[in-house]
């Protein structure tokens, strides 16, 4: 992957981290071009698989390893037969220091309270003292979080950075480049420990059992006493061996000959497949092409599942990833009861956030500070100059609560074209709601960008924008 392509990735992971918020059209095209470029390198083996399972050859596909149900769907039918050992004493176990670390993540706190952390103890030694220590992971086919201890021979506060989980025979990676890190630093023992998270970007059966986790750590910033060293300094680099037996017969995948379609005011969201594991239930969606809005937030979205009469509804959602190969994204609700054959499943909304197509460009005349194009009346810049050769952009717009109560703001892509259409990047954005008189608040989004003398209009690309609107609606997956 490129710089340019990482360094977006990186910027829009706070944003996907969101719970609710889809991803941008950006980072969906990012990792379609990442996608592209690995197709043309991989080895022949690994490329065929991918062709079956891209959704081009769903007949081929039918008349080797599924069969078509008289729903019209592709349905493999999967009762857990085996289940992994996992530990139920974790409370009470070398593992305690991990539970503080559990809270922010619905799949990890569910998998916690049922047990479901797989012991595992493999230690890896770098050449300079560096020691850690992975005590256990929680995984399924679409992610896997390892506990881990770090510690470094001076005792700093340290974490994990740039994990990557390769086939040692091709070289081939398997986890998307978005991971998500937790850790805490015990001062008495000097251990960091943490929790990692990666996400999976290829078909689980394109995998081997066996891969390596490739990590470096880096100090971590503390309000520890002891003297720290530069958080970017690479103070170590492991190479651990990672044995993941296939969970599929834990899981049950629903692929759709034509998706299943979920329209709220008027846009719809296709729904290609759904697996269901103990940890999540996952849909592979995409927005409809002949949508007239771009849709940004699927409001207040809901899973019910419902087994012997009884329902379980899944509300809290997670974090969205991408399958090469596989049109659109998936999106992720946390499987509270680990239910994965559910007798009915429904996937509904309360209602949408979205922009038409037509509005999603912010025009601006940096020269004479003016709004050429905007979404809505009331917008205003303001330039001013910023240290360290970047000039300072602070356009200021009215909001009103939307149908759900809510303000919202507007975000916008980290690249921007000029007037000869050039591309640039932005270096750097913040923004804020500050409230104003009467109906309206005040909105105000300030960014950075280079000192240059551009031609003039700049042109920026709207990823996000205020205004929900009610419309519940569901769909019938099963």
């Amino acid at each position: 992957m490129d710089e340019k392509v990482e360094k977006r990735i990186r910027q829009d992971a706070e944003t996907l981290r969101h719970p609710s918020n889809m991803p941008s059209s950006e980072r969906r095209g990012a990792a379609i071009r990442r996608g592209m470029r690995r197709a043309q390198n991989e080895n022949p083996r690994s490329r065929m698989k991918g062709m079956v399972y891209g959704g081009v050859a769903a007949a081929a596909i039918a008349a080797s390893t599924l069969w078509f149900a008289d729903a019209g769907l592709l349905q493999p039918v999967v009762e857990p037969e085996e289940t992994r050992q996992f530990s139920d004493t974790l409370q009470t176990s070398d593992l305690q220091p991990f539970g503080k670390l559990l809270t922010s993540d619905a799949v990890l706190s569910n998998a916690w309270d049922r047990g479901l952390v797989e012991r595992v103890d493999v230690i890896a030694n770098a050449h300079d003292g560096m020691t850690l220590n992975i005590k256990g992971m929680v995984r399924d086919s679409r992610r896997i979080t390892l506990f881990y201890e770090l510690q470094s021979p001076d005792g700093h506060a340290t974490e994990l950075d740039k994990p990557e989980l390769v086939d040692d025979r091709y070289g081939d990676t398997f986890a998307s480049t978005s991971w998500i890190q937790r850790t805490s630093f015990d001062s008495q023992t000097r251990t960091t420990y943490g929790l990692a998270t990666l996400f999976f970007d290829s078909e689980a059966s394109d995998r081997p059992e066996s891969l390596l986790l490739k990590v470096n750590a880096i100090a971590k910033q503390s309000t520890d006493p002891a003297p720290e060293i530069p958080q970017s300094e690479r103070l170590g680099s492991f190479v651990v061996p990672l044995e993941l037996s296939s969970a599929s017969a834990q899981e049950q995948e629903i692929v759709y000959e034509q998706p299943k379609a979920l329209t709220l005011s008027g846009q719809t969201l296709e729904i290609h497949r759904v697996l269901l594991t103990p940890l999540a239930v996952y849909l592979n969606v995409s927005e409809q092409s002949t949508n007239t809005d771009r849709l940004f937030d699927l409001i207040e979205p809901t899973l019910s599942l419902v087994r012997n009469g009884q329902t379980f509804r899944l509300s809290t959602p997670g974090f969205p990833s991408f399958i090469e190969g596989r049109t659109g994204w998936e999106m992720s609700f946390a499987n509270d009861e680990g239910l994965v054959n559910p007798d009915t499943l429904t996937f509904g909304a309360e209602g949408i956030q979205s922009l038409p197509k037509q509005k999603l460009s912010l025009v601006l005349n940096t020269d004479e500070q003016s709004v050429l194009q905007a979404p809505d009346d009331g917008f205003t810049l303001n330039v001013s100059g910023a240290k360290d050769g970047n000039e300072e952009l602070s356009i200021r717009y009215p909001v009103t609560e939307d149908e759900f109560g809510r303000l919202g703001l507007m975000r916008l892509g980290s690249t921007f074209k000029d007037g000869d259409g050039n591309e640039h990047e932005m270096t750097g954005s913040n923004e804020f709601v500050a409230t104003g008189k009467g109906d309206l608040d005040s909105a105000n989004y300030t960014f950075y960008i280079h000192k240059e003398d551009y031609p003039q209009p700049l042109t920026f690309a709207i990823s996000m924008y205020p205004g929900g609107v009610r419309d519940k609606q569901e769909v019938t997956l099963k």
